[in-house]
């Protein structure tokens, strides 16, 4: 819920410290409804960002966690999602698939609908982003490639889009997540470029890297 953002005081150098230095924001759909009762309401979306971009003026780092791949949602929709959260620029953007999880109204619907088998469920296999069922429209391993791509540019890239210093990850590893990008998305001119970006960056520093190509 966005309940606590509201009307929060723009810093001065006479303004107390904030009490918390980082914050993960969970939005429920009835918040993001608003007045309409239904949907998304455009203007929840823009108090939002301005309530977001008032709490980093207040140095506060704001991490947050997105979900794709709904029932029907269409593969426009979930890039639609994943422009929101770039716009946002938090510290952290996490995405996650959509996931049928026992005990709520999605898991139930999919156990009527013949979609889930209660009685051959791995319940280990409950994971938001390991889960195959495909709900939406876009194949399931779409929804996968696209949570790890924004993963990757949140933790490997600064706001200015260049390479942090610090790399948590095997070079070979981002650049083979990458090429799986290019393998699903041929046409995704961004994911090109980041590929691009990658292997130029980690020559550069004297890093190996190869381009495989997946058969």
């Amino acid at each position: 819920s966005t309940r606590g953002l509201r009307r929060m005081p723009k810093r001065t150098p006479a303004s107390p410290q904030p009490r918390y230095t980082r914050i993960v924001l969970k939005l429920s759909g009835e918040a993001l409804q608003g007045k309409l009762g239904f949907g998304i309401d455009p203007r929840v979306l823009d108090s939002l960002s301005k309530q977001i971009k008032e709490l980093k003026e207040l140095g506060i780092e704001v991490l947050g966690f997105f979900m794709i791949g709904f029932p029907g949602e269409t593969l426009e929709e979930v890039w639609r999602t994943v422009e929101y959260a770039r716009n946002l620029h938090l510290a952290v953007s996490a995405f996650a698939v959509v996931t049928p999880l026992p005990g709520t109204v999605l898991y139930k619907e999919c156990v009527e609908g013949g979609l889930l088998n209660e009685t051959t469920i791995d319940f280990e296999d409950f994971s938001y982003g390991a889960f195959d069922l495909r709900l939406s429209e876009v194949p399931v391993e779409q929804l996968k490639c696209i949570r790890k791509i924004e993963w990757l540019k949140t933790v490997f890239l600064d706001e200015t889009g260049n390479f942090k210093a610090d790399l948590p990850m095997n070079s070979q590893d981002m650049i083979d997540e990458l090429q799986n990008g290019l393998t699903l998305f041929p046409d995704n001119a961004e994911i090109k470029a980041l590929h691009t970006k990658s292997l130029s960056y980690f020559a550069a520093k004297g890093i190996e890297a190869e381009f495989r190509i997946a058969v």
